[in-house]
Order: C-alpha cells, then structure tokens, then sequence
C-alpha cells in the first residue's frame, strides 16, 4: 500500500500529559428544550453554556439576534419541522454516542499539547446546525463539531445544500479530527492573505498541513489533505511534474488573486494540469515544501517551525526541495 493509504508514524508519548475530555452532546441538550416553556428553557441552556449558545444561535444555527420576532420564529422552526426533527434523528442513529470520537479527539488535543503546551483544548460541542456547512470550529478554550457535516459520503442531501461531489467524500467522521485540528491551527496561527504571493499561501497551506500530519498521526495523506486514495497517489507518482508545472508557469510570487485561488482552494481539478489532478495542487505542493525543509533541519522543532519568519524565497531555498 503506499503511504497515501496508511501511516506508519509512531504514537507519541503523552503519558504525562495532564488532559481529560469534555464531551458535551449540545446537539442533544439543545432539541430536548421545552416548546410550551422556549423561552425559559433556552434561558436556562443558554446560562449553563453562555459563550457557545450564543454563537450557536445567532450565527451557527443562523436564527439571528434573540428577542426578535425572526429569533423566536427560527428557533421554533428549527425545533419543529419534519426535516430539521428527521435530521436529528438522523445524527443521533449516526453518532448514539461519541466515544470513539472523544477518544480520537482526547489523543489529538494531547499531541497538540506535546508540541505546544500552553495549548489544553479538553471541552468539545457537538452540534447540528441545520446543514448551515458549520464543521469544526473554536471558541475561546473549547472546540465545536456539526455532527451533521459528518454523516457519510452517502447521505442525500449534501446535494440539496450546495456541497460539490469533491467535497461531500470530506463528510465522514474520519474527518473529524483532520478539520478540527485545522481549526486550531488557523485560531493560533492566523495568516494576512492580502497582498500574498502563491509561494506565500503555499508555505502558509503546507505548514497547516504539516501541523495536521503531526497531531492527527495516524490519519493517512489523502485524508489530510482531503483526496482520494487515487488522487493523492497521482500527486506523489507525479510530483516532479506539479513542482515543475508551478515554475515553468512562472507562478510561484505572482500576487494577482485569479492567478493564484484556482492552486490554494479545493476544487474538482486543478486548471492547466492532467485531469487526474485534484484541485488544491499548490496547498499540496507546499506541503512537500515544508516537509522537506523538516528533513533538511531536523534540530527543527514544530513549535519553531511555526515561529519561522524566513521570508518565502529563502524558506524554499532552505528546504533544498527537489522532486
């Protein structure tokens, strides 16, 4: 099998890592509010959960500012059609418990705790947000996971809100833990796109990637990266190729967004390449950038990775990346 397949990394030893998850079914807590006494009865949630009902309502599940005519009208809805109750009911025969996500996440959270341990992410909502493409998000210390955006490549109305074909083979709980620990990075390490060079965003893209491959450790490429087995083999076979593809077209530190989006988002393909290529070639190829940079500076720590400011160019040259 090639290692698009399965990982060989080593577990970490995070036995002295103090760290205990907070599971928190809000998906549950939140459908079994009283209807004939909302008000109270979202009062008394929202006082035991006062950041994240916040969120939950006026953005995740969308229902808007509370108070309003539109709030108390969106929520009852939400509470009471046929298909946001058939949802639920659909997230709960999917997840009846979340063991073996708490487990994956607790292992997660504690590998990020091994590499930078002022981070301790232990309380974890789980949510529905009405199909709303809420997946994994963070609030302050805890993280939040729409249940709903994980419920298998067969689910049928993935379609119905928009999500491409691509996209919708991301929508497994073995995607959990890669989107949350995204998540994270992005929190801890935000990044000013504007003005950037696409070898910029790559490096940017490849580090989160990397941070991924290191928390997530056990999660095989294609699943961080978010292709297929295929596709992800079709990059590694064809590897010199892509690099090459960037430097012939003279792409790397252009700064005109048209140029550079169609290589740094997710897409079906990738424009000017072979068919067979996923789209999101130049997040990977930052990735091997990174990667290699790693292996040429094994002294090199995740942590001072990440505090790296070498400028762009020179990080490349660094990295001595010939595919």
């Amino acid at each position: 099998m090639s290692c698009s397949d399965v990982k060989t990394k080593e577990s970490l030893d995070t036995s002295q890592i103090s760290l205990k998850m907070k599971p928190i079914r809000y998906d549950q807590l939140f459908f079994q509010l009283d209807t004939t006494d909302l008000n109270n009865s979202l009062d008394k949630l929202g006082k035991k959960y006062p950041n994240f009902t916040n969120l939950y309502t006026t953005t995740l599940a969308g229902f808007g500012n509370a108070g309003t005519p539109r709030f108390d009208t969106a929520l009852r809805q939400f509470l009471s059609l046929p298909d946001y109750r058939n949802l639920y009911d659909t997230v709960q025969i999917r997840f009846p418990n979340t063991k073996k996500l708490d487990k994956e996440l607790e292992t997660t959270f504690k590998n990020i705790a091994y590499f930078f341990p002022e981070e301790k992410q232990e309380k974890v909502f789980y949510f529905i947000s009405g199909l709303n493409l809420w997946s994994a998000i963070t609030i302050d210390s805890a993280v939040g996971v729409g249940l709903d955006m994980y419920l298998g490549e067969q689910f049928p109305f993935y379609s119905s809100v928009q999500i491409p074909a691509y996209e919708v083979r991301n929508r497994v709980p073995e995607r959990i833990s890669v989107e949350v620990a995204k998540a994270i990075f992005e929190a801890k390490f935000p990044f000013e796109y504007e003005g950037k060079s696409l070898l910029e965003m790559m490096l940017y893209k490849g580090k989160e990637l990397y941070f991924v491959e290191q928390v997530c450790r056990q999660k095989s490429d294609a699943l961080i990266v978010g292709y297929s087995p295929a596709q992800a083999e079709w990059c590694e076979q064809n590897e010199e190729g892509v690099y090459y593809f960037f430097a012939k077209k003279e792409l790397l530190y252009s700064t005109t967004w048209q140029d550079i989006m169609p290589y740094i988002n997710d897409g079906p393909n990738t424009a000017g390449m072979p068919s067979e290529a996923p789209g999101n070639m130049g997040s990977w190829l930052g990735w091997q950038l990174v990667r290699n940079y790693m292996k040429e500076h094994p002294q090199e720590s995740l942590s001072s990775l990440m505090k790296n400011k070498l400028p762009a160019q020179q990080f490349m040259r660094a990295a001595k990346y010939k595919p």
